[in-house]
């Protein structure tokens, strides 16, 4: 039993070396879920964050 825990913390803390790939994959998933969710193009998350810096150089 204890062997098993230690098994899934260790699949779930993503110590391999592939981890940051899946974890980029998973980010852009549900990125994309949620620009479809709030009917986002990425026109517009490019246009914002064009505002952002020209706001912040202000």
């Amino acid at each position: 039993m204890e062997k098993d825990i230690k098994k899934n913390k260790k699949f779930f803390t993503y110590n391999n070396k592939e981890g940051g790939f899946l974890k980029l994959i998973i980010f852009l998933v549900i990125a994309l879920f949620l620009m479809k969710y709030f009917k986002i193009n990425a026109s517009d998350i490019i246009n914002w964050i064009k505002d952002l810096f020209i706001s912040i150089l202000n």
